[in-house]
């Protein structure tokens, strides 16, 4: 292992900055839109307010994410909350929209940049973390190539742009680590308190990332036990030191910090609504192993798509070092590898196998942990003179160049994004006045223009099958998102059912990627597909019943609203 401190050189301020460029760049993006956010599963603008509410009224949080995270964004949101109630812009609260303020759009805008804002700092803080567990256990250079893995990923750009709990988790989860290897090197009772408050306040940010901190305890207890047999207590049994001082104390102020968040004294039925979601969708079985015609395959299936989302992570040329780096790792540094494989393997048995659907964001931990030997590759590969130094430093160039401009994709597109262009079209070809409807997920519509009478309708719930029409809303255009991958499945069906009521399209938005660009289908927010459809004016036919789409059985599949 390389030396344990870490100066802050021009390097590594360099790739802050360029980490805190790339996530603060668009930040503005969708906004203002009153209180919906243009992230599916944004906690902002009104989560962290809500739950403060709760919290005040002693009242239950049913939510199906833990309270961590709210409880930071209400934090940070309070001192303007405070300037809004002393100039008297939110005096009577309320549980519906204006709620209360006297300039709602501005407000709620302000409330959605600051939690924006705080997933920006998290991501760069994740990069900065990151980068001082690499060099502590591989050098400056290997950690300076992870740190640029990490802040130029499409996916670290893209929800560092959100209020979404992904990258608040991988913070929380890379200071959990950071203790971890310090442990590893210096077993100190303040690694053992700091790995059990920060694993607290990862799982207090979202819970699947109990699967990772159990691949951490084997090699743990296994270090602890060699470690104080060597050092100190050889004579002492194997039942007293698992149940060491050390390793209570950091069991105990885990538990102590969990308790404090989860606050079971006055939330307890939240707790336990919390534990029965849970019980109930998280742990089911992934449906890729369920449908599969053997477990063999199922599992084959199910790690294909988590490594294309490894793929899309940075791309192709970084894949081939992230790839090489954990096969390089085994090979020369088998003892550390460890401490990567063994997390991952317990991640995959203990969360993405009984997860019921998949998703790109799943892998950010595992992404995480595989850029440490991606960067140990890479120095290594800058070291080797035996190869002209053209080549060993062009190459790294080129696949580090190409990650940059790769993640450059999302901020492109908050740009382009087509729901703006959508936006346009409609203020200029619908007349005020016009009743227009919007089909649910609200994240997936554009901003719809003043003067229009907007109406919005679920048509379809979570397993794809029809829960209500549209017959008697007398709309004249209706808009509707199809990026949503069961969407895209249903697209077929979605046609037949607007055209069986008399809507045929008229327009359809989708943005032009860069040249360098790359669209990643999970994430669907990026540059969605709008279309829009127009009544006709004499319309026969009537439409069918409800009926249950082919595909439905998707159920769960994806998670998007």
């Amino acid at each position: 292992m390389g030396s344990q401190g870490f100066p802050v050189p021009h390097s590594l301020s360099i790739l802050l900055l360029l980490s805190l460029a790339l996530n603060l760049y668009g930040i503005d993006w969708g906004l203002p839109n009153g209180d919906i956010d243009w992230a599916p599963d944004s906690l902002a603008p009104l989560g962290p307010l809500s739950y403060a509410k709760r919290l005040l009224y002693l009242e239950p949080w049913f939510h199906k994410y833990p309270p961590l995270h709210f409880i930071v964004l209400a934090i940070v949101y309070s001192p303007y909350v405070l300037y809004l109630a002393l100039t008297g812009q939110f005096g009577s609260p309320r549980d519906v929209f204006p709620y209360g303020l006297t300039h709602p759009e501005f407000a709620l805008t302000v409330f959605t940049l600051l939690a924006r804002m705080i997933s920006a700092l998290m991501g760069t803080g994740t990069v900065l973390i990151n980068y001082a567990i690499v060099r502590t256990l591989y050098g400056a250079r290997a950690a300076l190539i992870a740190g640029f893995l990490m802040a130029t990923a499409y996916p670290i750009i893209h929800y560092s742009h959100s209020a979404r709990l992904d990258i608040p988790q991988l913070f929380w989860l890379s200071l959990a680590l950071y203790s971890y290897i310090l442990l590893l090197k210096n077993p100190q009772t303040k690694y053992y308190l700091l790995l059990g408050l920060f694993t607290a306040l990862a799982l207090a940010t979202k819970l699947s990332i109990y699967a990772l901190i159990l691949g951490l305890l084997p090699a743990l207890f296994w270090y602890h036990v060699v470690y104080h047999r060597a050092e100190r207590d050889s004579g002492t049994s194997l039942l007293r030191l698992v149940f060491h001082r050390k390793i209570l104390f950091g069991f105990a102020i885990s538990i102590v910090m969990l308790v404090v968040i989860f606050n079971p004294f006055s939330n307890w039925a939240g707790l336990m609504y919390q534990i029965d979601y849970h019980s109930l969708r998280s742990v089911r079985g992934s449906w890729v192993i369920r449908d599969a015609p053997t477990a063999l395959q199922g599992h084959i299936e199910l790690l294909y798509y988590y490594l294309t989302y490894l793929v899309q992570t940075n791309g192709v040329p970084a894949f081939i070092l992230i790839a090489a780096g954990f096969l390089y790792g085994l090979l020369r540094f088998p003892r550390q590898s460890l401490f990567v494989l063994i997390p991952i393997v317990f991640y995959y048995l203990f969360f993405l196998r009984i997860h019921g659907t998949h998703h790109l964001r799943y892998m950010l931990p595992v992404y995480l942990l595989l850029t440490w030997q991606a960067g140990k590759v890479g120095a290594d590969w800058l070291a080797w003179r035996s190869i002209p130094k053209a080549v060993r430093v062009g190459t790294l160039v080129l696949i580090l160049g190409y990650t940059l401009l790769y993640g450059l994709t999302v901020d492109v597109m908050y740009g382009r994004d087509p729901r703006y262009t959508a936006e346009a079209w409609m203020a200029k070809h619908i007349a005020t006045g016009t009743t227009v409807l919007g089909i649910h997920p609200e994240y997936s519509l554009p901003r719809f223009p003043r003067g229009l009478a907007v109406e919005r309708r679920a048509l379809w719930n979570y397993q794809g099958e029809q829960i209500a029409d549209i017959t008697d809303v007398d709309a004249q255009y209706v808009v509707i998102g199809m990026s949503i991958p069961r969407r895209q499945r249903m697209r077929a069906q979605i046609e037949t059912f607007f055209r069986e009521r008399g809507y045929h399209e008229v327009a359809s938005f989708k943005s032009r990627l860069p040249f360098f660009g790359a669209e990643i289908p999970d994430l669907h927010d990026i540059n969605p597909l709008l279309v829009v459809l127009h009544k006709s004016r004499r319309h026969s036919g009537t439409p069918s019943s409800p009926q249950r789409p082919q595909g439905a059985s998707d159920a769960l599949r994806e998670r998007g609203s």
